[in-house]
């Protein structure tokens, strides 16, 4: 999943570059602003990639979410991807993901590695 997304970016990344590099040299800055802007842009899509990988590896796991009626728990094959000041997000490997709304959590234990 992690090369996919990583693939997925860089795609439209270098269609990205493409147009604002364009758009770089129709308003006269310098070759070294589209470097720059590249390489800031390719870092956010490394540490992307990386926290992908760390959570599929484990980082969250043991993270416990009680709701009312339901207890959700991090591991193997189900992982807490993280949070909104509205929601906790859980996917599992079975290629869904539940969304539990705030008010909801009972009780919400974090584990990181």
């Amino acid at each position: 999943m992690v090369i996919w997304v990583i693939y997925i970016c860089t795609i439209f990344s270098i269609i990205f570059f493409e147009g604002l590099r364009k758009l770089i040299y129709q308003t006269r800055y310098s070759s070294f602003t589209f470097f720059l802007m590249m390489v800031i842009l390719f870092r956010i899509i490394a540490a992307t990639g990386e926290e992908l990988e760390s959570v599929e590896k484990g980082k969250y796991k043991g993270t416990t979410i009680i709701t009312s009626d339901t207890k959700y728990v991090s591991d193997d094959s189900s992982y807490y991807i993280g949070q909104t000041s509205g929601y906790i997000f859980f996917y599992n490997k079975d290629k869904h993901t539940t969304i539990i709304p705030i008010s909801d959590v009972k009780k919400l234990e974090m584990y990181s590695k």
